[in-house]
Formats: C-alpha cells, sequence, structure tokens
C-alpha cells in the first residue's frame, strides 16, 4: 500500500464522519422549518397582507425613477440582509422558526411602517415637526413594533427559550422597519439635496446607525418577555417599562442629543 492509499484510508473515516454531522444538521433544520410558505399564509392576517402590498406599491413606484429609483432601494435595502443574516448566525444553536422570524420581519416592514407613517404625517401637519419628531414617533413607531413582539411571545411562548430569542424577534422587526423607512428617508434626501445628501443620509442611517431601531425595539421585548416571566403586577409593569424605555431613547435620539448616546 502506498503512502497516498495509505492517507485515503485514514481520511475515510473523518470524511464520513463530516458527512453524517452535515447531513444531520440539515435534516434537523429541515425538521423546524417545514412549511415555512404555508404556515406564514395560515398566521399573516389579513392586515398584514394588506399592508405588505400597499408597502411592495410604494416602494416599486421608485422603479419609475429609472437609475436614481433603483439606487435608494438598493442602498436601503441590500444592507439588511447580511444583519438579518447576522440575527440568524446569533440565533444558531436554538434557532426560532423561519416563518415567525420572516413574519415579524415583515410587520416591521409593512404595518409598522404604513401606520406609522400616515400618523406621523397627520401630526406633522396639523401640529409641526418637532411634535411628529419628539412624541409620535417615539410613541407610535414603538407601539407598532412591541405590538408584533406582544403577539409572538404571547401566541408562541413555546419558542421562548431566553432573552436571547426576544432579542432576535425584535431584531427582525427593527430591521424591517428601518429597512423601508431608509427608503423613504433616502428618496427624499436625493430628491432636497441630490447625491451628496443621499451620502449623509447613508452614512449615518445605514453605517453608523443600523441597528438604532432594533436596538430600541430590544427594550420593549426584553420587557414583555420579563412581563410573560412575572405575576401580579409585574406582569404589565415589566412590558411597560420596556416600552417606555424605547420611546424615550427614540425621543432622545430625535433631539439630536441620541448620537452621543449611541456612540457610547
Amino acid at each position: 500500500m502506498t503512502n497516498a492509499d495509505r492517507a485515503a484510508s485514514a481520511d475515510r473515516p473523518l470524511a464520513e464522519h463530516v458527512r453524517a454531522v452535515v447531513s444531520r444538521h440539515l435534516s434537523a433544520v429541515e425538521s423546524r422549518h417545514r412549511g415555512v410558505l404555508s404556515r406564514l399564509r395560515q398566521e399573516s392576517g389579513l392586515l398584514v397582507v394588506v399592508a405588505l402590498i400597499l408597502t411592495v406599491a410604494s416602494l416599486a413606484l421608485l422603479l419609475t425613477d429609472g437609475v436614481q429609483g433603483l439606487l435608494v432601494l438598493a442602498l436601503a435595502l441590500l444592507p439588511a440582509v447580511p444583519l438579518l443574516l447576522l440575527g440568524l448566525w446569533l440565533d444558531r444553536h436554538e434557532p426560532e422558526p423561519a416563518w415567525l422570524l420572516f413574519r415579524c420581519f415583515v410587520w416591521g416592514a409593512s404595518v409598522a411602517t404604513l401606520f406609522a407613517g400616515l400618523f406621523n404625517s397627520l401630526v406633522n401637519t396639523y401640529f409641526g415637526d418637532a411634535a411628529s419628531q419628539l412624541v409620535s414617533a417615539p410613541v407610535i413607531e414603538e407601539a407598532l413594533k412591541g405590538a408584533a413582539l406582544l403577539w409572538v411571545m404571547q401566541r408562541f411562548d413555546e419558542h421562548l427559550n431566553g432573552r436571547l430569542d426576544a432579542v432576535i424577534y425584535a431584531l427582525f422587526v427593527g430591521l424591517g422597519f428601518a429597512a423601508v423607512e431608509n427608503v423613504f428617508y433616502y428618496q427624499s434626501a436625493l430628491v432636497e439635496g441630490g447625491f451628496e445628501a443621499v451620502a449623509a443620509v447613508v452614512l449615518i442611517r445605514g453605517v453608523m446607525t443600523p441597528f438604532l431601531h432594533p436596538a430600541f425595539t430590544v427594550l420593549t421585548g426584553l420587557g414583555i418577555l420579563r412581563g410573560l416571566r412575572s405575576r401580579g403586577a409585574g406582569r404589565f409593569g415589566w412590558p411597560l417599562l420596556g416600552y417606555l424605555g424605547a420611546v424615550l431613547l427614540h425621543a432622545l435620539w430625535n433631539t439630536g442629543l441620541g448620537m452621543a448616546l449611541y456612540l457610547v
């Protein structure tokens, strides 16, 4: 037997072991996430479907702007992909159901952005930009994002194994909201100041603070989780405290002082 044959013989058990481990892992993933689309259809609800259609339609209008519209969509939506993959990697040991994570992302990207945008526009029209930035945006946006977490954690409590799970669900809701919100921020910057203005906004929102909305939402998620594990007044007090923390940080960010806090 040559040296090459000996090496091949020695490596064969290791190769077979690796194939077995990979096969078991893929089988476990397939079993856990089987029926993702069918389960998503069952649990989405009319509100999510309608809001998603309206959001996609509004985003599709940007394509009529040609290259500029396509650039805005790419700058806002594509960076969400590696951030979502990061979330999946953090959740790799006890992965949450794929359909449920996707549902959270869709809620943040459609229902939360749609209704928050409408409400903030009304407040801005009747009470001014300051009221919209400091009051309605923090209060409404965090409430809408938190609604998805409340639904997930109450209805699918069996998937909550710890604080990391609450963080992952909040991450997906917040990234969905931030991705679609960035589309409109970038589009507005392009109309008002051209590509230089877009570059500045992308630097702040897309590069420096991509986890800003998820960070706010995480506070609400942790509060809800603590409330579900509590009795008496704590069952309502902890979710409220988490929500108020998210609102406070969001409002502080909108004052212009938030950048210093974010860096800390």
